[in-house]
């Protein structure tokens, strides 16, 4: 397990008289979006926006997240360079050499959003002589008239005034700021404020209040509201005032809101949370507004009634489906509200069958934080494994939560690779052991969050919190005690792991025909007609998902960069996935990976001639032998060929060949350009899962300032099983571009290992 369509691309014409020439330096710094201003674009109209960045010199296209907008560049500025305040450790300045502070500029944007463009988030990137930039974000809105934040308006008597319909914009720009906006509403109105700056990246907690005329309080809002959607009915006609301030009593320019206001029709929830595919299904919708409390749906992944400002998420499945009974057979989907401390559904199944069960609740907007275990015919908790503790460590230098992959251990003798762990009530597997005390011991993971093994879930773990090597043995095991802990596991989940969220799941094995219980509730012990969920009993449908790790790929002309591809492996899919690049012009390059069994990704080499040149960006396109595409439908997976980089690595050595136990090494070289003289970070991608890095140190593979050429060693495993697969390794150039892929990469390295001799 590792640790580690054709798109519509719409060109930007660029005014030549304004456009600053490029920069030649020592360092190329990415060129990268800081923030875009407004934002907000109404739907239907043209709006102008300031995109503020580094190194956006030159820029000559846009390209968006969906259909419907284009752009033109009217203006690029250079502005003053920011300040050198690069801080290291300890709050001194860091000793790392990232090169001059690159060029800051403001590209001035008419951007036309079509009328039928759906509301909501849009992404976009910029085009450069230097690559692609990092996302910058804005919303697509209602095309209402704008009350803007006026100061002061920090109480009634200030309050700027506002028609119903509008678009409140704003800042709570200060810690302390209080901004007042005022309106007239007639009795019986049911009124919607939508907050959408969140989906722009605003950080603002919002505490809204509505008051009467006489500035007495008569609807406060939740300020942990994630939706941003807020509504209230009027009961008298009058002048009323909004209130808004941040909960948390910060401020600054990214405490900013866009409250659409107005008489909106909102869907906040729907019941049943889903349908069968293929079956039309009525809904009963919880809103405001809405011209019908049910609708009839038929696969339908997204729900939004006409001139809604939002829309919710439902579930398409596959089994058939029920309204919350006692007795169930699978597979089959349960519709329901947990209205009780604890529901229970009795199914029957044969010795050694295997099902598949989750729920599907917090994924779709329930607040359900939903638990599920086995019990058997007569209410008994189902043994799932015994669980023995052979080893004590304990964990070190820091608390850790829920999700990170490594923990820095006490004794870091004692365990190897592949060895389940147990701390606290999560068992974990270990995926890399470390080279020295002052390493953390990393475990698997996916997507950054820590897997955890045989139905437990991720927790928070104290320094100082024990750990254990263990056994796992089968149910009802009783092994000679040892004086360390033995657990018997059952089957309980409470999260399901990397995708699932704080919705659960299981796979159960049937220890013998008979009847048994799946019992759902809420981990806070709470219950109401909200806490709506669906609990699916399946059997296993193995299968996966392909997506980009970086959806662009900025290729240097005459060099190469890594292009990565995660696999999610569904329900214990474990065969090989063969990937390609397609539909690569001339001048581009892209070897071939193929992801093995048990590992979750794969790196293809893309590579550009020294003369490569392509007309704006193009769709980067990734698929496998069924014709499955890599983050397919997101229009922003593009490649663009760009200037020389500051380095290009080559792999002197081509092939190994290792036994379990033994070590072989490896050389690359890089190749500075236009006066490049920092140090290179390497990285080594799509190692076999028993193969290592040996004794790299606590800087990693590096190659310093004063060097061109690194060699490093790899070490097979005493365990190591027989692979033959491609590694890839890469050169990170250090800049001050946070969120850029930096990286070149040297040729496609065969690591083979052999049976033990």
């Amino acid at each position: 397990m590792r640790r580690n369509s054709l798109l519509l691309l719409i060109p930007v014409m660029v005014c030549a008289a304004t456009a600053p020439e490029a920069v030649v330096g020592p360092r190329s710094t990415p060129p990268t979006i800081t923030t875009v201003s407004p934002t907000g674009a109404p739907q239907g109209a043209t709006t102008t926006f300031k995109i503020d960045g580094s190194n956006l010199m030159a820029a000559s296209a846009a390209y968006f997240s969906v259909p419907g907008i284009t752009a033109q560049v009217v203006k690029i500025e250079r502005l003053p360079d920011p300040p050198d305040n690069r801080l290291g450790s300890a709050g001194l300045k860091s000793s790392i050499d990232l090169g001059p502070v690159p060029q800051r500029n403001i590209v001035t944007l008419e951007v036309a959003v079509a009328r039928d463009v759906e509301l909501g988030p849009v992404a976009l990137r910029l085009q450069t002589p230097l690559g692609l930039t990092t996302a910058g974000r804005f919303v697509v809105e209602p095309n209402l008239p704008e009350a803007k934040d006026k100061e002061p308006n920090d109480d009634a008597a200030h309050a700027v005034e506002a028609t119903v319909p509008s678009m409140l914009v704003g800042a709570i720009a200060k810690p302390g700021d209080i901004d007042f906006y005022k309106f007239n509403v007639g009795a019986g109105d049911k009124i919607v404020f939508y907050n959408d700056g969140m989906q722009a990246g605003s950080v603002l907690r919002a505490a809204i209040a509505i008051l009467d005329a006489n500035q007495k309080t008569v609807r406060e809002f939740s300020p942990t509201n994630e939706t941003g959607i807020y509504a209230h009915e009027f009961v008298s006609a009058g002048t009323y005032y909004l209130r808004i301030t941040d909960f948390e009593e910060g401020g600054s320019a990214r405490h900013f809101y866009r409250i659409a206001m107005g008489r909106f029709p909102v869907v906040l929830s729907a019941f049943p949370l889903g349908m069968r595919r293929g079956t039309a299904t009525k809904l009963t919708l919880n809103g405001w507004n809405l011209a019908s409390s049910t609708v009839e749906v038929k696969d339908a992944a997204l729900l939004g009634p006409e001139g809604s400002l939002n829309k919710i998420r439902l579930a398409v499945g596959e089994e058939p489906e029920v309204t919350a009974t006692d007795t169930v057979a699978a597979p089959v989907t349960i519709n329901g509200r947990l209205t009780t401390e604890h529901r229970d559904f009795r199914f029957h199944a044969k010795k050694g069958e295997n099902l598949v069960i989750e729920t599907n609740a917090s994924r779709l907007g329930s607040p359900l934080d939903s638990v599920i275990e086995i019990l058997d015919g007569n209410g008994k908790p189902v043994e799932r494994a015994t669980i023995r503790a052979i080893a004590e460590n304990s964990l070190t230098l820091n608390d850790r939560d829920s999700m990170q992959p490594g923990m820095r251990l006490l004794n870091i003798s004692g365990f190897k690779v592949g060895d389940y762990m147990m701390v606290g009530g999560e068992i974990v597997r270990v995926a890399i052991t470390p080279h020295g005390p002052d390493e953390d011991t990393f475990f698997e993971s996916f997507g950054g969050q820590r897997i955890s093994f045989f139905g437990t879930s991720g927790e928070g773990h104290a320094m100082d919190s024990p750990i254990y090597k263990v056994q796992i043995l089968p149910p009802g095991a009783n092994p000679p005690a040892n004086g360390l802990p033995l657990v018997h596991l059952m089957y309980r989940n409470d999260d399901g792991g990397p995708g699932y969220g704080k919705d659960s799941r299981l796979d159960f094995t049937a220890p013998a025909d008979g009847d048994y219980i799946v019992r759902l509730s809420d981990v806070r012990g709470r219950k109401g007609d909200e806490l709506t969920y669906r609990l699916t009993l399946r059997a296993p449908r193995p299968d996966y998902l392909l997506t980009l790790k970086t959806p662009v790929a900025s290729v240097p002309a005459g060099g190469r960069v890594p292009v990565t591809v995660i696999a999610t492996r569904m329900d214990g899919f474990n065969q090989p996935i063969h990937l390609a690049m397609k539909d690569l012009p001339r001048g581009l390059d892209a070897s071939d990976v193929t992801i093995p069994p048990d590992e979750f990704s794969g790196t293809m080499v893309l590579s550009a001639g020294a003369d490569a040149k392509i007309d704006g960006a193009i769709p980067l396109i990734v698929k496998d032998d069924r014709g499955r595409e890599a983050s397919a439908g997101d229009r922003l997976r593009l490649i663009a060929v760009t200037s020389p980089s500051d380095i290009s690595m080559s792999a002197k050595t081509r092939e190994v060949t290792l036994t379990p136990g033994a070590k072989a090494q490896i050389t690359v070289d890089i190749e500075r350009h236009g006066g490049y003289a920092g140090r290179v970070p390497v990285e080594v991608r799509d190692l076999p899962d028993d193969v290592v890095v040996a004794n790299v140190g606590l800087n990693g593979v590096l190659i310093n300032e004063t060097e061109n050429t690194r060699t490093f060693t790899i070490q097979a495993l005493d365990n190591a099983k027989p692979v033959d697969q491609t590694i890839v390794v890469s050169g990170r150039v250090e800049t001050r571009a946070a969120g850029q892929e930096n990286t070149f990469s040297g040729e496609p390295i065969r690591v083979i290992v052999t049976a033990a001799k």
